[in-house]
């Protein structure tokens, strides 16, 4: 768990240092490691629960941007 939450952080900062574009790079990794810590029924930091919703937002948004009408 210790390790899981080390590297959320890593990412978080990561994240912090990004364009919004690149953001989104980030995503899936950020989802499987909240998804790990839940499967353990370990706590989420809300930072890091609130970050792990904004990027999929993102990502659901980017996805229809790309949608033709």
């Amino acid at each position: 768990m210790e390790k899981t939450l080390n590297r959320l952080h890593e990412l978080q900062k990561q994240i912090a240092a990004v364009n919004d574009m690149d953001r989104l790079a980030f995503e899936p990794e950020v989802t499987r490691l909240v998804a790990e810590l839940d499967e353990q029924h370990e706590p989420v930091p809300q930072d890091i629960r609130n970050l792990a919703d904004e990027l999929i937002g993102e990502a659901i948004e980017a996805r229809f941007d790309n949608m033709p009408v």
